[in-house]
């Protein structure tokens, strides 16, 4: 992905956001070409909603490997929690809500429960490491 779109500040134009879309594609291909066929599947499915409003394929629910929805929501939630040029990190209690009010769209409910009890527990022994450390 050329520099100039990964640090726009601003709205990305109709050709670049096509360029944007075809990562998963261009990932997918990499993956294969250096030997890690088995897991392409995912990389180029980690951008489809359970919905069906996602890309490339626009598939939806269990058409999506589990695997792939996994990445879906953790790509988003790492995205959503560090700074971009074109707006500053959210905390990880918006993170967290803004997978919740996209689940059943653009995220698998399970995975989402299941993602943020991972987070919960990270926190929680976070704490006990502070506490203790």
């Amino acid at each position: 992905m050329p520099t100039a779109i990964v640090v726009k500040p601003g709205p990305l134009t109709a050709a670049e956001t096509a360029l944007v879309r075809t990562h998963p594609l261009v990932g997918a291909e990499l993956a294969r070409a250096a030997g890690h066929g088995a897991v392409a599947r995912f990389i180029r499915e980690h951008h489809e909603n359970v919905d069906g409003t996602g890309y490339p394929a626009g598939l939806r629910g269990a058409e999506i490997a589990l695997e792939s929805r996994i990445l879906r929501a953790v790509d988003a939630y790492l995205a959503m929690t560090q700074d971009r040029p074109y707006r500053a990190a959210l905390a990880p209690v918006a993170a967290a809500d803004e997978l919740c009010r996209c689940a059943g769209g653009d995220f698998d409910p399970a995975v989402v429960d299941a993602l943020l009890g991972v987070l919960a527990d990270r926190e929680r022994a976070d704490d006990v490491a502070l506490a203790y450390g």
